[in-house]
């Protein structure tokens, strides 16, 4: 019978996914490319409004993102089964995960509230360049709060697969058996596709006012 080690099971699981670690490869590359650019023609080039503080809010995150997040998570799939960067750097890079996807997802809805507003109810209130501020603050704050279960959660994880030990970052060893890692996944999930809806459902109702507002003239609110 032949002696598999940990390290031969992940071999095994490396060569599927392999493609996997080019294409997020290949996306740290244009990731910065591209969010480098848009930093420079928003921040140097673009005109002062609330657009802009919002564009270059999910451009940094994204930026954060290319540093951070993505060749973290290419080390966790070259090495799923013999994890060896540690507890702290698994918790670490799944909090900059989750707070990544979280701020980019309120800054989006965000900027559909914008749009919603500025075509839909022209002469209401609108946000002001000092308010984008502030909110694209409000937002980072909130989205590390919501992070911040995965300091406890998360952690290294160690199980049997064919009577090999091998050690994964996912749930926390502490928290085998109990629901807060279901729960807290849960929650988050529930939250997030409830932005994305209210966000489609905005644009939704943007696109469909948008022959009333071209005929009443309005439509150069858009892009303001």
């Amino acid at each position: 019978m032949e002696n598999l080690t940990a390290k031969d099971i992940n071999d095994r699981f490396m060569n599927k996914i392999a493609w996997v670690s080019v294409i997020v490869g290949l996306e740290i590359v244009l990731g910065l490319i591209g969010n480098v650019v848009v930093i420079y023609v928003f921040g140097r080039r673009y005109h002062h409004c609330n657009f802009r503080y919002f564009v270059l809010c999910i451009a940094l995150i994204d930026l954060l993102s290319v540093f951070t997040t993505m060749p973290a998570e290419i080390v966790s799939q070259l090495y799923w089964y013999v994890y060896p960067m540690g507890k702290s750097f698994c918790k670490i890079k799944t909090f900059l995960s989750v707070f990544t996807i979280s701020s980019e997802t309120y800054c989006l809805c965000v900027v559909a509230v914008d749009r919603w507003r500025k075509m839909c109810r022209p002469h209401g209130w609108q946000i002001r360049p000092r308010h984008a501020f502030r909110i694209c603050v409000v937002i980072g704050i909130i989205s590390a709060m919501q992070s911040s279960p995965v300091f406890v959660l998360w952690g290294l994880y160690s199980y049997q697969i064919e009577n090999i030990t091998v050690t994964v970052c996912e749930k926390d060893e502490q928290y085998i058996g109990s629901n807060y890692h279901p729960i807290y996944i849960s929650v988050n999930t529930v939250i997030l596709i409830s932005i994305i809806v209210a966000m489609n459902g905005l644009y939704a109702a943007l696109y469909v006012n948008i022959p009333r507002l071209l005929l009443k003239g309005s439509f150069h609110a858009l892009v303001n």
